[in-house]
């Protein structure tokens, strides 16, 4: 399989055995942002030339699978065409989708309290007695001070009747 890719970047790296490892970003014809790693010993023309590779180059690049199964570059050649990667590297967002840890708070706060609700519903229950909405949230409300700030600071429950 054939295709032009276009530079992002490239980032050379010694590994712990003493090889050379390239981590290239590149855009595929088909608009998609694309990683591949390319060590020094496995081919070295192709190492070189990538190594030597700026941002914005575009290059014919034939991709093959190698022995394991995962696609690899089979050969590598210059078109001489620049294309220009500056605005979209300055306006990706750098870093990932996960939860910052204020968000990571609140959803454990949420999970305290939906545990809380629930162990206080299987509570009233277990009383068989009738008991109002307010009493059931109010119960679930003190077994999340309890396990937030324990039992000193916990609101004290009303009798249910």
């Amino acid at each position: 399989m054939t295709q032009k890719i276009t530079i992002l970047k490239v980032d050379q790296t010694k590994a712990p055995k003493g090889y050379s490892v390239l981590d290239i970003a590149y855009k595929a014809e088909d608009g998609k942002t694309k990683a591949m790693k390319v060590v020094d010993f496995t081919n070295k023309a192709i190492f070189e030339t990538l190594a030597a590779s700026s941002p914005g180059e575009v290059f014919d690049v034939t991709f093959v699978k190698n022995d394991k199964g995962y696609w690899s570059f089979g050969s590598v050649t210059q078109t001489g065409e620049k294309a220009s990667v500056a605005q979209e590297t300055t306006t990706k967002k750098s870093g990932g989708t996960w939860e910052t840890s204020e968000e990571r708070a609140a959803r454990q706060v949420l999970i305290v309290r939906q545990s809380c609700l629930a162990n206080a519903i299987a509570y009233a229950e277990m009383q068989k007695v009738k008991t109002s909405a307010h009493d059931v949230v109010h119960l679930a409300e003190t077994f999340k001070e309890y396990v937030f700030n324990g039992l000193a600071k916990a609101v004290q429950p009303q009798e249910v009747e």
